[in-house]
C-alpha cells in the first residue's frame, strides 16, 4: 500500500504540489497527468526516495519512502531510454532487473506476462541498441513493473509511460502549482 498524507514538495518558495492525501492499494496501477512542470515526476522521486518531501509523509507497504525498506518494494525508471544495457534485448533487460529484485520463480512469469500485457513482444528480442529512441523509452518504461508485485504509477499519458488501455483505476492525479 502506498500511502500519502499532507504531502508536499516545494523548491524554494516554489509550492509544486501540497496536501496530496492518497491511498494505493496493492495491485493498483495510477496513471498521473498534467501539463510540463505540474509535478509529477518530482511526486515520483519523492516516492522512490531520492527527493524528500517538504511536507507530510508518504510510505510504501508502512515503511517510510527512502527507507531501505521501502526501496526494496520499489522499481523505478526515471530517464528512460538510459536505462537499458544496449547489448541486451528488452526482455534481457527486463529480466536482468526482475532477478535481481524478485525470487528467481517470479522473475521469468513477470517478465512474460509484462510482454504480453504491453504488447511488446514483437521487438523483445530485439538487442535495445537497434531500438528507435521511442521504443527504447517505452522498453524501459516497463523496467520497474517487472519487479512491482503491488502498484505501478506513470506520468506522462501521451508518452512512451502510456499505460495499457483499461489498466488505470480511480481518476487521475492533475496535480501543479495552485
Amino acid at each position: 500500500m502506498l500511502l500519502l498524507d499532507g504531502a508536499g514538495r516545494t523548491f524554494g518558495r516554489r509550492p509544486v504540489f501540497s496536501g496530496l492525501d492518497l491511498e494505493v492499494s496493492p495491485g493498483t496501477r495510477l496513471l498521473l497527468t498534467g501539463g510540463n512542470g505540474a509535478g509529477k515526476t518530482t511526486l515520483l522521486r519523492c516516492l522512490a526516495g531520492t527527493l524528500t518531501l517538504s511536507a507530510g509523509r508518504a510510505t510504501i507497504a508502512g515503511w517510510a519512502v527512502g527507507s531501505p525498506e521501502a526501496r526494496r518494494l520499489v522499481g523505478v525508471a526515471l530517464a528512460p531510454e538510459q536505462t537499458l544495457c544496449g547489448r541486451l534485448s528488452a526482455h534481457d533487460n527486463l529480466m536482468l532487473v526482475a532477478r535481481m529484485r524478485l525470487p528467481a520463480r517470479e522473475a521469468a512469469p513477470a517478465v512474460a506476462r509484462l510482454e504480453e500485457e504491453f504488447a511488446i513482444a514483437e521487438y523483445a528480442r530485439l538487442p535495445a541498441q537497434r531500438c528507435s529512441a521511442g521504443t527504447r523509452a517505452r522498453i524501459s518504461a516497463r523496467v520497474p513493473c517487472s519487479v512491482a508485485r503491488r502498484s505501478c504509477c506513470w506520468t506522462n499519458p501521451d508518452g512512451p509511460w502510456t499505460p495499457p488501455r483499461g489498466h488505470c483505476s480511480g481518476p487521475p492525479w492533475t496535480g501543479g502549482p495552485n
